[in-house]
């Protein structure tokens, strides 16, 4: 049984870990866990769903999910090699996210 804790190692130091358009197409049942950090999940292909905060979200091409560090979430995917499962998570340190500037259409130098 795997551990609600995954942790992700941030390689000399480095604030972001990121694996692009991971591919999956044999069994994929998905299990709770956790992280230390933030990780945004970006849908290339697949379906299936997301379960953060006791609500379920459908897995579908082109969302993006983000988990704030400690969220307890469950990304579960019906796959096949005829539907794979692809996507590409990025882990950024929450004490970078942190500092990031912020953006609002009240601040928004294009307009």
């Amino acid at each position: 049984m795997k551990q609600l804790f995954e942790p992700v190692v941030f390689v000399e130091h480095k604030p972001l870990v990121w694996d692009y358009k991971i591919y999956t197409d044999d069994y994929y049942k998905g299990y709770y866990h956790w992280h230390q950090c933030c990780e945004i999940m970006f849908v290339h292909g697949g379906q299936g769903n997301v379960v953060v905060n006791q609500q379920m979200y459908d897995i579908r091409r082109g969302m993006l999910f983000f988990f704030q560090p400690y969220q307890l979430h469950r990304i579960y995917s019906e796959v096949s090699p005829a539907c794979p499962f692809e996507r590409s998570i990025f882990y950024i340190d929450p004490h970078v996210a942190e500092n990031l500037p912020t953006f609002s259409p009240s601040s928004n130098p294009l307009s």
